[in-house]
Protein backbone atom coordinates (compact mmCIF):
# COMPACT_ATOMS: atom_id res chain seq x y z
CA UNK A 1 0.00 0.00 0.00
CA UNK A 2 1.38 3.69 -1.42
CA UNK A 3 1.43 6.58 0.84
CA UNK A 4 -1.38 8.14 -1.16
CA UNK A 5 -3.95 5.16 -0.35
CA UNK A 6 -2.83 5.49 2.81
CA UNK A 7 -3.96 9.26 2.97
CA UNK A 8 -7.07 8.47 1.25
CA UNK A 9 -8.30 5.46 2.92
CA UNK A 10 -7.64 7.57 6.34
CA UNK A 11 -9.77 10.27 4.56
CA UNK A 12 -12.25 7.58 3.57
CA UNK A 13 -12.89 6.29 7.49
CA UNK A 14 -12.93 10.06 8.26
CA UNK A 15 -15.96 10.95 6.51
CA UNK A 16 -17.72 8.01 7.19
CA UNK A 17 -17.14 8.27 11.11
CA UNK A 18 -18.98 11.98 10.24
CA UNK A 19 -21.98 9.78 8.76
CA UNK A 20 -22.22 7.25 11.70
CA UNK A 21 -21.86 10.38 13.97
CA UNK A 22 -24.85 11.64 12.45
CA UNK A 23 -26.57 8.63 13.34
CA UNK A 24 -25.79 9.00 16.62
CA UNK A 25 -28.74 8.33 19.22
CA UNK A 26 -31.31 7.23 15.90
CA UNK A 27 -34.58 5.91 17.54
CA UNK A 28 -36.05 2.67 15.30
CA UNK A 29 -39.36 4.96 15.15
CA UNK A 30 -37.64 7.89 13.24
CA UNK A 31 -35.93 6.11 11.00
CA UNK A 32 -38.12 5.64 8.17
CA UNK A 33 -39.46 8.83 8.16
CA UNK A 34 -39.22 11.32 5.72
CA UNK A 35 -39.58 14.90 6.58
CA UNK A 36 -41.26 15.15 3.22
CA UNK A 37 -43.11 13.03 1.07
CA UNK A 38 -40.74 13.76 -1.61
CA UNK A 39 -37.44 13.46 0.76
CA UNK A 40 -35.22 10.59 1.75
CA UNK A 41 -35.89 8.96 5.43
CA UNK A 42 -32.57 8.14 7.14
CA UNK A 43 -32.68 4.78 6.14
CA UNK A 44 -33.04 5.25 2.56
CA UNK A 45 -30.06 7.72 2.61
CA UNK A 46 -28.19 4.98 4.06
CA UNK A 47 -29.25 2.69 1.88
CA UNK A 48 -28.25 5.10 -1.15
CA UNK A 49 -24.65 5.13 0.42
CA UNK A 50 -24.19 1.62 0.43
CA UNK A 51 -25.55 1.46 -3.02
CA UNK A 52 -22.78 4.15 -4.41
CA UNK A 53 -20.13 2.03 -2.49
CA UNK A 54 -21.09 -0.88 -4.42
CA UNK A 55 -21.09 1.17 -7.31
CA UNK A 56 -18.04 2.34 -6.94
CA UNK A 57 -16.30 -0.87 -6.40
CA UNK A 58 -17.47 -1.53 -9.81
CA UNK A 59 -15.95 1.17 -11.04
CA UNK A 60 -12.83 0.67 -9.84
CA UNK A 61 -12.98 -2.71 -11.75
CA UNK A 62 -13.64 -0.76 -14.55
CA UNK A 63 -11.00 1.60 -14.46
CA UNK A 64 -7.83 -1.42 -13.29
CA UNK A 65 -9.52 -3.11 -17.01
CA UNK A 66 -8.91 0.38 -18.42
CA UNK A 67 -12.51 0.51 -19.26
CA UNK A 68 -13.24 3.91 -21.09
CA UNK A 69 -17.23 4.53 -19.66
CA UNK A 70 -17.80 3.87 -16.06
CA UNK A 71 -21.36 2.38 -14.85
CA UNK A 72 -23.97 4.75 -13.65
CA UNK A 73 -26.23 4.80 -10.63
CA UNK A 74 -29.48 3.01 -10.93
CA UNK A 75 -30.93 2.36 -7.64
CA UNK A 76 -33.23 -0.98 -8.62
CA UNK A 77 -30.14 -2.64 -9.25
CA UNK A 78 -30.10 -3.28 -5.58
CA UNK A 79 -33.81 -3.32 -4.28
CA UNK A 80 -33.36 -7.40 -3.49
CA UNK A 81 -30.35 -6.26 -0.96
CA UNK A 82 -32.03 -3.70 0.34
CA UNK A 83 -35.15 -5.69 1.39
CA UNK A 84 -32.65 -8.42 2.29
CA UNK A 85 -31.58 -6.20 4.78
CA UNK A 86 -34.35 -4.72 5.87
CA UNK A 87 -35.97 -7.63 7.12
CA UNK A 88 -33.61 -7.51 10.33
CA UNK A 89 -34.71 -3.72 10.52
CA UNK A 90 -32.13 -1.39 11.09
CA UNK A 91 -29.71 -3.32 12.68
CA UNK A 92 -29.53 -5.06 9.04
CA UNK A 93 -29.44 -1.82 7.27
CA UNK A 94 -26.18 -0.76 8.90
CA UNK A 95 -24.57 -3.99 8.48
CA UNK A 96 -25.29 -3.44 4.59
CA UNK A 97 -23.65 -0.38 4.90
CA UNK A 98 -20.70 -1.38 7.29
CA UNK A 99 -20.21 -4.13 4.85
CA UNK A 100 -20.04 -2.05 1.61
CA UNK A 101 -17.92 0.40 3.10
CA UNK A 102 -15.27 -2.66 4.41
CA UNK A 103 -15.44 -3.45 0.89
CA UNK A 104 -14.46 -0.07 -0.25
CA UNK A 105 -11.46 0.30 1.79
CA UNK A 106 -10.21 -3.15 1.04
CA UNK A 107 -10.64 -2.16 -3.40
CA UNK A 108 -8.88 1.63 -2.22
CA UNK A 109 -6.05 -0.26 -0.50
CA UNK A 110 -5.25 -2.64 -2.99
CA UNK A 111 -5.20 0.29 -5.87
CA UNK A 112 -2.12 0.84 -7.20
CA UNK A 113 -0.38 4.67 -7.91
CA UNK A 114 -1.33 3.56 -12.21
CA UNK A 115 -4.73 2.63 -10.82
CA UNK A 116 -4.98 6.55 -9.27
CA UNK A 117 -3.96 8.56 -12.16
CA UNK A 118 -5.34 6.10 -15.18
CA UNK A 119 -8.79 7.96 -16.34
CA UNK A 120 -12.29 6.96 -17.27
CA UNK A 121 -15.15 8.87 -18.23
CA UNK A 122 -17.95 9.08 -15.82
CA UNK A 123 -21.42 10.09 -16.99
CA UNK A 124 -22.38 12.45 -15.46
CA UNK A 125 -18.87 14.41 -14.61
CA UNK A 126 -16.73 13.45 -17.17
CA UNK A 127 -13.01 12.56 -17.20
CA UNK A 128 -12.32 11.27 -13.86
CA UNK A 129 -8.89 9.14 -12.06
CA UNK A 130 -9.36 6.58 -9.72
CA UNK A 131 -8.10 9.29 -7.01
CA UNK A 132 -10.84 11.67 -8.30
CA UNK A 133 -13.34 8.47 -7.68
CA UNK A 134 -12.22 8.04 -3.99
CA UNK A 135 -12.57 11.42 -3.63
CA UNK A 136 -15.81 11.23 -4.53
CA UNK A 137 -16.84 8.83 -1.97
CA UNK A 138 -15.33 10.73 0.96
CA UNK A 139 -17.69 13.84 -0.18
CA UNK A 140 -20.84 11.55 -0.59
CA UNK A 141 -20.15 10.60 2.85
CA UNK A 142 -19.58 14.17 4.14
CA UNK A 143 -22.69 15.33 2.09
CA UNK A 144 -25.03 12.14 3.12
CA UNK A 145 -23.81 13.27 6.97
CA UNK A 146 -25.26 16.20 6.63
CA UNK A 147 -28.49 15.21 4.96
CA UNK A 148 -28.92 12.86 7.88
CA UNK A 149 -28.75 15.55 10.30
CA UNK A 150 -31.23 17.66 8.58
CA UNK A 151 -33.84 14.78 8.17
CA UNK A 152 -33.22 13.76 11.65
CA UNK A 153 -33.61 17.58 12.83
CA UNK A 154 -36.80 17.64 10.66
CA UNK A 155 -38.21 13.91 12.15
CA UNK A 156 -37.31 14.21 16.07
CA UNK A 157 -39.45 17.05 17.24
Amino acid sequence: MSAQNSDLLCELLAARGELLKSLEGLRVETAWKRPEPNEWSTVEVLHHVADVNRLQLRRFDELRQGKPDLSGYQAAEWEKERAEAEEDGLPGVLLRLCAAHMEVLGAVSGLGTADLERTSRHGRYGPMTGRQLVEMLIRHDRDHAQQIAKTRAAVEV
